[in-house]
């Protein structure tokens, strides 16, 4: 993590980073990223240019390519945006993801409901996302809070009355340099 902590710098010129996590429980030794694009064709435009930065090769993916056992990744689209402020100042959040496998209609009706019962917690809704390409009718909500307790409890209670449950989740610790803290 300290190469990432040193050298994103360089891959920040490049394209815009929403916010970048390390996994507690859910999957161990695990990152997670969430990079900003205009279209499929920026994204390509960015991975091109920094398949020929040598700064980008060098001083970062020498460094870090012998750590890797796997990577996924997907391409995805908003089905929900944060709830109001986040809480992008202050240290101490966590954040839960949650993978779903049901189509982007029926996580943009689950997102709603879910609304409706967070009146009165300290979780807020950082982002709901569906697979375009990647996994199949596979859709990912993120939730931030302070307290993994609080979110434990609303989760349990919100799948009393919301179905259908998250398939897996995780919990996340924000890195240093993620601009979602």
């Amino acid at each position: 993590m300290a190469i990432s902590e040193e050298k994103l710098h360089i891959r920040l010129k490049a394209s815009k980073l929403i916010g970048f996590w390390t996994s507690e429980i859910g999957g161990m030794n695990q990152v997670v990223h969430i990079w900003e694009y205009d279209s499929l064709k920026h994204r390509g435009q960015v991975r091109t240019s920094l398949a020929s930065d040598p700064e980008w090769l060098s001083q970062y993916i020498s460094r870090v390519i012998s750590m890797w056992w796997k990577q996924d990744n997907m391409l995805t689209r908003a089905i929900a945006g944060p709830d109001g402020d986040l809480d992008q100042d202050n240290k101490g959040n966590l954040y839960f993801l949650q993978r779903y496998n049901h189509s982007r209609s029926s996580m943009i009706t689950l997102t709603t409901e879910l609304h409706s019962l967070q009146a009165g917690t300290n979780i807020k809704l950082v982002g709901g996302w569906s697979s375009i390409l990647g996994p199949r009718d596979t859709a990912y909500l993120m939730w931030q809070c302070k307290d993994p307790d609080d979110f434990l409890a609303w989760q349990e209670k919100s799948s009393e009355k919301v179905k259908p449950v998250p398939e897996h989740s995780q919990l996340l610790f924000p890195c240093p340099w993620s601009p979602l803290t």
